[in-house]
């Protein structure tokens, strides 16, 4: 017999920077990333804004480690245009995840496959996507889990 879960019952202390996780009690989804070495979490709660949380983080969580982060249109925000939470940011052949930290206009920026804090020029190329959706593949389709 072969049994598919895909995520796995987890402390959140031991969910690797550059992981997706639901909070097992609130339902929110989350992104594990590392900032100077501290564990964190960006936050993508059911209601409200994106945020990067620090501190007073779940305790169990399932984490998705196999969880597929895709872009839900083809359309990008322009140079001139801003999204409040969290957004996609594509830029020399990476992907990261931008996300609002305090005040308006003062963002941080995390690397998808590391998880880590990252300090991007200003003025590199880049697409901001802020239309996405995390799911999995359920035999060979894209399921979604959150959006």
């Amino acid at each position: 017999m072969k049994i598919e879960i895909p995520g796995e019952l987890r402390k959140f202390s031991d969910v690797p920077a550059g992981t997706f996780f639901r909070n097992a009690r609130s339902k929110d989804f989350g992104f594990c990333v590392s900032l100077e070495g501290n564990s964190a979490a960006i936050i993508f709660p059911q209601k409200g804004s994106h945020r990067l949380q620090v501190g007073g983080l779940p305790t169990d969580v399932v984490c998705y480690p196999d969880a597929i982060l895709r872009a839900a249109s083809f359309e990008f925000l322009s140079d001139g245009e801003m999204a409040l939470g969290a957004v996609i940011r594509t830029a020399g052949g990476n992907s990261y995840m931008r996300v609002a930290d305090g005040g308006l206009g003062h963002f941080r920026t995390f690397d998808f496959q590391t998880g880590l804090y990252v300090q991007l020029a200003d003025d590199a190329f880049r697409i901001l996507y802020a239309d996405w959706k995390i799911g999995t593949l359920v035999d060979g389709k894209f399921v979604q889990m959150f959006y």
